[in-house]
């Protein structure tokens, strides 16, 4: 399956310095349950199948970088000037969704879908798949619950048949 994610980039930083530089991205941010931001891009990387190349899980790690931490001076020229090949700047670029796109939230993910990129494609999945633990649901506010279950019910289905069809399966989670 390797092989399916392309091309494997020349140079890539290592997944030890994409992760001191996701601790200082997200430093002193909290998600909605009081955790460390810093611990939802750890987690998504880890839901990969194990064969995801390094700059999958890069792009993994970084997923939400641009949208969360432009204003700590977070985008992709940076991203480049700190060694990131265009493979995994493709990937963080289709996973952010701009605050001026106002498409439903299950057309950004089809968008996604479309591009035919296996690891943004997984990355996503891997986001949804987090972002719906009932663990992490069910400590929010319940209004906030039942607004992200109703947001990521058809956009994981999408993604999950895209991976499906596609023959990209070997590692779905349940």
């Amino acid at each position: 399956m390797n092989s399916q994610f392309g091309q494997p980039p020349d140079t890539e930083p290592s997944f030890d310095a994409t992760l001191a530089l996701i601790k200082r991205a997200h430093a002193g941010v909290f998600d909605d349950n009081g955790v460390p931001y810093e611990e939802h891009p750890i987690a998504v990387e880890k839901r990969l199948p194990p064969n995801a190349p390094l700059f999958v899980r890069n792009a993994a790690a970084l997923h939400d970088t641009l949208e969360d931490c432009k204003h700590r001076g977070f985008s992709l020229a940076y991203l480049y000037s700190l060694g990131y090949s265009k493979q995994t700047r493709d990937i963080v670029e289709l996973l952010t969704f701009s605050k001026d796109d106002h498409r439903p939230y299950h057309e950004k993910v089809q968008g996604i879908i479309d591009s035919g990129n296996l690891g943004a494609i997984w990355i996503k999945f891997c986001d949804m798949s987090e972002n719906t633990r009932e663990d992490r649901l069910l400590g929010l506010p319940p209004e906030k619950e039942q607004r992200l279950r109703r947001k990521y019910a058809e956009p994981i289905v999408l993604l999950r048949s895209a991976l499906i069809q596609r023959g990209w399966l070997d590692f779905l989670p349940e």
